[in-house]
């Protein structure tokens, strides 16, 4: 496994580790709001989904259209996770952890992304 594969697969394994420390925070969640727990799982779903897609792609304008939508869904899960603690369905504390771990995927995924984006415009 190269450098670059190992950086992916530690993104990807990151990623699963905020989704179950997701699904564990939004349990709770009453049947009156689902509609912001079924959001999160679709969005989180979605989310590895895309992190999958440019870890194997190598074209780097789509890596470029794929990092808009990664960075949409980090955003659209962050205003949910919001959204659900002035709800006061998740506490503060949670709130700041299951962020901390989403702004450290961002992060991750970004300059992973830029790196790639260089690299493959470079060698086209």
């Amino acid at each position: 496994m190269n450098l670059s594969s190992s950086r992916e697969f530690l993104i990807i394994n990151k990623y699963k580790e905020f989704i179950n420390i997701l699904d564990n925070l939004i349990e709770n969640i009453p049947k009156k709001d689902y509609f912001y727990k079924d959001k999160l799982k679709e969005l989180s779903i979605k989310l590895l989904y895309f992190i999958n897609i440019v870890n194997n792609e190598n074209n780097y304008k789509n890596i470029s259209i794929y990092k808009v939508e990664i960075n949409s869904f980090i955003n659209i899960i962050d205003y949910i996770l919001e959204r659900i603690f002035i709800k006061h369905y998740i506490s503060e504390s949670n709130l700041k952890k299951v962020t901390y771990k989403l702004s450290e995927i961002n992060k991750m995924c970004n300059k992973w992304m830029d790196n790639k984006i260089e690299y493959d415009s470079k060698n086209k």
